[in-house]
């Protein structure tokens, strides 16, 4: 990851200022298989590029030019885009750069204590220890390059190095990030021009954008199974084939895949649906689906569905669900393998047509039905809380609408003996935090966030967040009170966005106990850049770990108590989950 090591701690209400979102959206959009890999004409003229790309990026980003908006950094990458194609050698194309950042004008050193505090801590990281993601603590990823005059020229090198950090430029809002006050960012000064898909220089544009915001702003770039850098060497061919919006499009998604991590999208812009899934839900099993085994089980018959509890999908439409989760796999950038069927299930068991012919295993036994996918009915929701025997309270937070129902039903549950939390959902509903207040772990740390750090673009500060009763007039009058009996929290693979950092953080109290499956491993707020085309791309610009470091993006919160639904169970409508919850706090818990 590219976390600094040398940071600032801050208390628990960081975490609200996230601005935190489930990271998919309301409906899916079409798109058709990624164009096949593309060699360029020259291998040359691909290593040129991403070399333009690289000091494109690094100058966007740190240029006193740039960051005050006196040039317009997107028609200076498209004035050099031809001129670095043209090129013959690397050496000529360092004489190009090195004439280009000499005429954005004189990098003078910067006075004061803000330029003070940026060298401080441009000399802090390069004297700190890269450590693995695993250790905790993280400093900017590999700029090396920068100071490579092997690579760049000498010229070129030195200039580059004269981009030192500056607290005080990013603070004029006309770069090409803007600060809020909160500490979060935004790309609000970025447009998303109409593309002519036969200007390369305009698809090139999105894409080395692209790359380089996420190089400087996506702390979780570094967890990727492969490197950044050999996606844009790889991809790069691909952009300069890409003659029309959906192969540009294609190509994109094909770098957001790499990026293995679902807060990573493609959004258009106009219409605010999510670009590059074969219209995918529109045609979808209308019944709820459950992961088990690695397998997709039907979890509930519905009214004129003849599929069943506990039927194990095996094709749809003549294509079997493994064909249909690798077709999936090539557009929805997912953390790991095994969560892709639990986020992506109606995406994967759908069809082309209204009327699905759809195979299950029943009872053992293979099956092939025609299903309507708009026999869709209302499924009922249980209520938000109900006590269950033995006077323990379940509470299903999503089903909350607000704070005042969540302090009602608190209220409501504290005669309760034990508790039981099912966050089993990708929920966007930010009630859930609230429960984090209830737990009497004063003073204890529950996450790391890094947020990243406008004096240094690659460089991320540390903040703790910490939760707990606070005994305060305010709170007190809001009916918040410390939970000290035992309470136990549902996870799985669909547990995600918001749930996912509730989980992380009430794990920490010592009446609280985890059961059932590992979370998503997707943690972080969401941010959007604007790209050519009329399309944005969504990352995470923040990171979080366990408070001591350890990592959860793309490996999720283990529970401490491991249960595996079964398809028998499924079948006889058994939540063998929230069945072994009640049996652990009826005899084990307290």
């Amino acid at each position: 990851m590219k976390f600094a090591r040398k940071t600032v701690c801050l208390l628990a209400a960081v975490l609200l200022l996230l601005g935190l979102a489930a990271c998919g959206g309301p409906k899916d959009t079409p798109a058709s298989s990624p164009a096949p890999a593309a060699q360029a004409e020259s291998s040359s003229e691909v290593d040129h590029l991403v070399k333009l790309c690289k000091v494109w990026g690094y100058t966007k980003y740190r240029h006193p030019t740039f960051l005050k908006g006196e040039k317009d950094w997107d028609a200076e990458l498209q004035a050099l885009i031809p001129q670095v194609r043209a090129a013959q050698s690397s050496q000529q194309v360092n004489e190009l750069l090195h004439t280009w950042f000499v005429g954005l004008g004189e990098v003078k050193p910067s006075s004061g204590l803000g330029a003070f505090v940026g060298r401080l801590w441009t000399s802090l990281w390069s004297d700190t220890e890269q450590k693995s993601p695993q250790g905790g603590w993280f400093v900017p990823g590999d700029q090396d390059w920068v100071q490579d005059e092997g690579y760049l020229g000498e010229a070129l090198a030195e200039d580059l190095g004269k981009l030192s950090c500056d607290l005080s430029v990013p603070s004029s809002n006309a770069g090409p990030v803007v600060w809020k006050e909160n500490g979060s960012i935004t790309f609000s000064n970025e447009t998303a021009p109409d593309l002519d898909a036969q200007d390369v220089d305009m698809r090139l544009t999105g894409m080395f954008r692209f790359w380089n915001a996420v190089e400087y702003y996506d702390p979780y770039v570094d967890l990727t199974d492969q490197s950044w850098e050999q996606t844009l060497q790889e991809v790069l061919p691909q952009m300069l084939k890409a003659d029309t919006q959906q192969k540009y499009e294609q190509v994109l998604l094909t770098m957001a895949v790499r990026l293995q991590d679902e807060a990573v999208a493609l959004w258009d812009m106009q219409t605010g649906v999510r670009v590059g899934l074969a219209d995918a839900t529109r045609y979808a099993v209308p019944t709820p689906l459950a992961v088990v085994q690695e397998q997709l089980v039907v979890a509930q018959t519905i009214e004129g569905c003849p599929l069943e509890q506990g039927d194990v999908l095996l094709a749809v439409d003549g294509h079997t669900i493994e064909e249909q989760a690798q077709r999936v796999a090539q557009w929805y950038s997912t953390t790991r393998e095994e969560v892709l069927l639990s986020s992506a299930a109606r995406i994967i068991a759908a069809g082309d047509t209204p009327q699905l012919e759809v195979t299950v295993q029943r009872q053992g036994q293979p099956l092939t039905l025609s299903v309507s996918a708009e026999a869709a009915a209302a499924i009922p929701q249980p209520a938000a809380y109900e006590m269950l025997e033995g006077n323990i309270a379940l509470l299903h937070p999503e089903l909350l609408e607000n704070e005042a129902q969540l302090y009602a039903v608190m209220k409501e549950v504290k005669a309760a003996d034990a508790l039981i939390l099912d966050l089993r959902s990708n929920s966007q509903n930010g009630v859930s935090l609230g429960l984090c207040s209830y737990l009497p772990a004063l003073n204890q740390w529950a996450l790391t966030m890094y947020m990243p750090a406008g004096i240094c673009p690659g460089g991320y500060t540390q903040q703790t967040i910490q939760y707990g009763y606070i005994s305060s007039p305010y709170l007190v009058a809001k009916g918040i009170y410390p939970w000290e009996k035992p309470a136990v929290v549902l996870v799985d693979q669909s547990t995600a966005s918001v749930h996912e950092m509730v989980a992380a953080i009430l794990r920490t109290a010592d009446n609280v106990t985890l059961l059932g499956r590992p979370t998503t491993g997707a943690l972080g707020g969401v941010v959007y850049l604007p790209l050519p085309g009329g399309v944005r791309i969504s990352f995470s610009p923040n990171a979080m770990t366990a408070a001591d470091g350890t990592q959860l993006q793309r490996v999720g919160v283990c529970p401490d108590v491991y249960v595996e639904p079964t398809i028998q169970g499924i079948a006889q409508g058994r939540d063998e989950q929230l069945e072994a919850a009640w049996e652990f706090l009826k005899n084990k818990g307290r």
